[in-house]
C-alpha cells in the first residue's frame, strides 16, 4: 500500500528501471487475501449513495404541467377549414369533372389521337352541349346533331368527344318529369349553368362563415318553385342508382340553398338525371 500523499513514487530511467523519487516518504506493507478482502469491503462502504431523500410532490405544479401537456387549440376544427371553396370541394371531390369548358383541353385530347374515351372529357362535353341546346325549337335527334355541329366547327368540342357523347340520352332526359317541365316553363324559365357565391356556416364549424361557389346545371322556375336539375355522367348501371344518388344529396342540397338565398323563391323539386343508364332520381 502507499501513502496518502499524492508524491510521485518513482520514474523509469533509460535502462527502463524505476528510481524512487524519495523512498523515505513511503511506506510498503504486504496484505494477505482476507485482509484485502476487508478492506475492499470498507472501501465500497464509504461509496455507497446516501439514501433518497423524501421529497414532498407539488401537486398544484403537477396540475399546471399536466393543463399545459394536455392544451388543445379551442378553435381546432377550423385549421384544416377553408376560407373558400367550391361544392364539389365539400361534397365529392373526385367524382366528376365539374364544367370546366375550354377549347384547349379539347383540342389537347384531340391532337394526343387517344383511342379510348376519357370519361370525365366527355362529361364536360355533355354538359356544353345540355348548356347550349336550343329549346325553343322541336326536340329531335337533328337539334342535337346540329348543336352538336356548331360547338365542334367553333372549337368548342373536339369532333371525337362529340362522337362519344350520348344523343339518345340527351333526349330522353326531356321525357323524364323534370326534362317535361323544362320544356313546358319555356327557355325565359331556364337557367342553364347559375354559377353562386354565397357564405354558409358548415355543419362541423358552427359559427365559422366559408364562401361556397358552384354552378348549377339547370334551374327552372314554375309557379310551384324552383326546379334544381344536374346532370351526371357517371358510368354506371340502373341498380347502382341510389348508391350514387345518395353521393351527390349533400352537392344539390347546397344548390337548393343557395338558389333560395340568392333568388328568394321556395325550392320545389331536385333531380339528378343520369345519362348513364338515362334515369331520373328525385331527391
Amino acid at each position: 500500500s502507499l501513502s496518502n500523499d499524492p508524491k510521485i513514487i518513482g520514474e523509469f530511467d533509460d535502462n527502463g528501471l524505476i528510481t524512487a523519487a524519495e523512498p523515505a516518504d513511503y511506506e510498503l506493507h504486504l496484505y494477505d487475501a482476507r485482509r484485502l478482502d476487508e478492506i475492499s469491503k470498507s472501501v465500497f462502504a464509504f461509496a455507497e449513495p446516501p439514501p433518497p431523500r423524501q421529497v414532498q410532490p407539488d401537486y398544484e405544479l403537477l396540475e399546471k404541467i399536466a393543463s399545459s401537456v394536455n392544451w388543445r387549440y379551442p378553435f381546432e376544427y377550423a385549421v384544416g377549414l377553408q376560407v373558400k371553396s367550391s361544392v364539389s370541394q365539400l361534397t365529392h371531390q373526385n367524382d366528376e369533372f365539374f364544367n370546366i369548358h375550354t377549347a384547349d383541353r379539347f383540342a389537347g385530347f384531340e391532337r394526343a389521337g387517344r383511342r379510348e374515351t376519357d370519361g370525365r372529357a366527355v362529361g364536360t362535353a355533355t354538359h356544353l352541349l345540355m348548356k347550349n341546346l336550343p329549346l325553343d325549337k322541336p326536340l329531335n335527334y337533328e337539334l342535337v346533331e346540329s348543336c352538336l355541329n356548331m360547338l365542334t366547327a367553333s372549337g368548342q368540342i373536339a369532333p371525337r368527344l362529340a362522337d362519344s357523347i350520348d344523343k339518345q340520352a340527351v333526349l330522353d332526359f326531356f321525357d323524364c318529369a323534370s326534362g317535361r317541365t323544362v320544356l313546358q316553363a319555356g327557355p325565359q324559365n331556364v337557367m342553364r349553368e347559375w354559377p353562386f357565391t354565397i357564405g354558409i356556416s358548415p355543419a362541423n364549424a358552427p359559427g365559422e362563415i366559408v364562401i361556397v361557389q358552384g354552378i348549377v346545371d339547370m334551374i327552372v322556375r314554375t309557379a310551384a318553385g324552383l326546379l334544381i336539375i344536374d346532370f351526371k355522367t357517371d358510368r354506371i348501371n340502373e341498380t347502382q342508382l341510389p348508391e350514387r344518388a345518395a353521393v351527390y344529396k349533400l352537392q344539390i342540397d347546397y344548390y337548393a340553398r343557395a338558389a333560395e338565398i340568392i333568388l328568394k323563391f321556395p325550392v320545389a323539386g331536385r333531380y339528378l338525371y343520369f345519362f348513364t343508364p338515362r334515369k331520373e332520381v328525385k331527391i
